[in-house]
């Protein structure tokens, strides 16, 4: 379902709830992958995307151009998860009985929001999401955007909000440090990251 998305963004735009949810079906791995280096909190992660479909599905016939669809849904992922991050660190800290909560730092391997690629065992990719977005800055979701969604420079600088130099110095990095620590990790970074 490469190309098709397209199709079904313009169906959905039209009112066809089947065609928006084969869009969800689609998308759901990147929006996790996406969200996820933002908000770290793998309860936040599964509630922005949850927050992103239903924003994305109210306000579908605002969008213009089926082709810029994926763009779109990023934008309102990133936008959702930045206003969660606001909201988060506006409130004190909770505690369970004097001892402060602790956060979930890991992405696990759910089959709700999995990256998924072929080639590599599931084990294989469950390492190498652990590797990818665990990178610093933001980097791993910037990985996820150009080589799992395919966005191009151009939509992910208009996703995140950066500017193009920005975008190209980032990934550049992004893909130094994953290779590294791929490498750390015992992965043969050509061969997986090839696959996603």
């Amino acid at each position: 379902m490469t190309e098709d998305w397209r199709a079904h963004a313009e169906r959905a735009r039209d009112g066809d709830m089947a065609a928006f949810g084969k869009l969800v079906d689609r998308f759901k791995t990147s929006i996790c992958a996406v969200v996820q280096p933002v908000l770290k909190d793998w309860h936040h992660v599964e509630d922005i995307a949850q927050e992103t479909f239903v924003a994305a599905w109210e306000r579908i016939s605002e969008l213009r151009d089926a082709a810029s669809f994926r763009r779109w849904l990023h934008t309102i992922a990133h936008n959702l998860a930045v206003s969660r991050v606001r909201a988060l660190a506006a409130r004190p800290a909770r505690t369970l009985g004097g001892v402060e909560e602790k956060r979930i730092r890991s992405f696990p391997a759910g089959s709700r929001c999995e990256i998924t690629a072929g080639g590599p065992s599931s084990a294989t990719l469950a390492r190498v999401r652990r590797v990818v977005l665990a990178l610093p800055n933001g980097y791993g979701a910037i990985l996820v955007m150009r080589h799992v969604d395919g966005l191009s420079l151009e939509e992910i600088a208009q996703v995140t909000g950066r500017g193009m130099a920005s975008v190209k110095a980032i990934l550049y990095r992004a893909r130094i440090l994953a290779r590294q620590e791929l490498l750390r990790a015992g992965l043969d970074p050509g061969r997986v990251l090839d696959a996603l």
